[in-house]
């Protein structure tokens, strides 16, 4: 912490630690008496600061000022010395406060202090200094695009990603040694492995981009680009996660008849499921009944609140019950994540263990989602063997599984498929034939 970022809090020596130790108070013009505001940041200063001030440049703070103040959360000296926290550290909170307050403005000259106070802006609602930040911000581009392009997807901020995006591309066809462009995915990996970025964004961005490079020259609106989230081009992969399930085939309302269900599960989407206390116990499903809802008088059960959409819940009871389906149908296919996600939450092994040993059939048919799915869980053979199919094609693939994965995972499954490092794409192809989808 710089001498000139700070100052000590003459009064500190008699007050109580907080955060990590004694705080200290902001230089100039960030300790003055007017001040009707204090700010605590992580690493421990105060910043005392003016309300109508930052109310004028900040929707977010108008509203925080205009709201009563709970008092979870702030710490306090005395009934008037409220210190409200923040997840900034000093150096950015004070070069931030600096673009708001009549002084002269920080210098913008290093890209990861610009893209940490742009962060903070753009949370803070700050719009004046969120427009200044992003054009000094534009003026890294050249230099790292790939930073550039991953960072702009974490904040979510489309344009910056965008013109990232054409920047990779630009390099690469000055780059390009023959006049029929050809494109091969090879040094846009190994550009992004050394990009730690990549860590924070999904996989299905990072295809975005890796399509977009691959359509080459051919001339279209770079505007259009959607690079953010799957939009029509990748809805019909993504739809098939919206399937809902019919209760009528499933093992506990099919079995209703020969024994009657004891317990009630209420699913999020209000749906009621009947089930059998004694099945779910056996099964180590125990936690399916740890919130029960007071009953009516009408009700003939205990009815439990569970985190779950019906549809995916009577999958999940289908396979706990003693006559559970002897593979994975359609309908578990659909909703593979769902099911192993919920089994997780509820510590539910025998579901786990169920469509881990059935895995491989869905390992052949959809490869790219298993590799995916088995890399969030954790499966390692399973991932591996995935990988190893995937391997084979000699085309990008889309999965809906990409958006909740991470780009590293996806570089890494790239870099054994060299099939795609150098095959297939020239000036003019068709972006709809690079990719397959798995439905």
């Amino acid at each position: 912490m710089s001498a000139e970022r700070i100052s000590k809090h003459s009064s500190d020596e008699s007050k109580p630690e907080l955060h990590r130790g004694t705080a200290e108070t902001a230089t100039a013009p960030f300790n003055l008496s007017s001040a009707d505001v204090v700010f605590l940041t992580t690493d421990n200063v105060e910043y005392r600061l003016h309300k109508n001030i930052l109310s004028i440049a900040s929707p977010f703070f108008n509203d925080m000022f205009t709201l009563v103040q709970p008092s979870q959360g702030i710490t306090r000296d005395n009934a008037t010395d409220e210190r409200i926290p923040v997840t900034e550290d000093s150096e950015t909170f004070d070069d931030l406060m600096r673009l708001l307050y009549p002084v002269a403005d920080p210098p913008l000259t290093d890209r990861h202090r610009v893209e940490q106070m742009l962060e903070a802006a753009l949370k803070y609602q700050l719009q004046e200094a969120t427009d200044i930040l992003r054009a000094a911000w534009r003026l890294f581009i050249p230099l790292c695009p790939l930073g550039i392009f991953a960072s702009a997807c974490r904040l979510r901020l489309n344009e910056e990603a965008g013109m990232a995006a054409k920047q990779c591309k630009d390099d690469i066809l000055a780059s390009s040694s023959t006049n029929s462009w050809e494109f091969t995915f090879k040094c846009t990996i190994n550009g992004a492995i050394n990009t730690e970025e990549m860590a924070y964004i999904s996989a299905g961005m990072f295809f975005r981009l890796l399509l977009y490079l691959a359509r080459g020259p051919a001339p279209f609106d770079d505007n259009l680009q959607n690079f953010l989230d799957p939009g029509p081009f990748f809805a019909l992969s993504r739809s098939i996660d919206t399937s809902q399930t019919s209760g009528s085939t499933t093992g506990t309302a099919a079995n209703a008849s020969l024994v009657e269900p004891d317990v009630t599960l209420r699913c999020r989407d209000g749906v009621d499921v009947p089930a059998h206390e004694v099945i779910i116990r056996l099964v180590s499903a125990s936690k399916l009944l740890e919130s029960p809802i007071p009953s009516c008088s009408s009700s003939k059960s205990t009815i439990y609140e569970v985190d779950a959409d019906s549809g995916t819940l009577r999958i999940l009871l289908d396979i706990c019950y003693p006559f559970a389906p002897a593979d994975l149908d359609t309908s578990i296919h659909r909703r593979l994540d769902k099911i192993i996600t919920l089994a997780k939450r509820y510590e539910i092994e025998k579901v786990e263990q169920f469509i881990r040993q059935r895995f491989d059939r869905v390992i052949i048919s959809r490869p790219t989602t298993s590799y995916f799915l088995a890399m969030k869980w954790g499966w390692a053979e399973e991932s591996d063997r995935a990988a190893r199919f995937v391997a084979k094609r000699s085309q990008l693939v889309y999965s809906y599984a990409m958006e909740d994965s991470s780009a590293k995972i996806y570089i890494d499954l790239l870099k054994r498929i060299p099939k795609i490092y150098g095959s297939l794409y020239r000036s003019g192809s068709d972006s709809e034939g690079l990719v397959l989808y798995e439905l």
